[in-house]
């Protein structure tokens, strides 16, 4: 839980600071602890925002997600 409020959180605070403008999300191994079922769920989200998210990992775990998300 404490992992999905901290992302939640960032996405947040990146609404705020953004303002009126729209900034890209950069996040940097944020589903390290996900399991598979919220790790899908979570790029689902991601990728139905609209925004640009750029992500840094060192698996392949995300791009098969957001594969099986889609």
């Amino acid at each position: 839980v404490a992992d999905r409020a901290y992302l939640a959180l960032r996405i947040a605070a990146g609404d705020i600071l953004s303002g009126d403008g729209e900034m890209p999300l950069i996040l940097d191994e944020p589903f390290a602890m996900y399991d598979d079922v919220r790790l899908k769920e979570t790029m689902r989200y991601l990728s139905g925002t609209g925004r640009q998210v750029i992500l840094f990992t060192c698996t392949g775990r995300e791009q098969q997600a957001l594969k099986a998300a889609q």
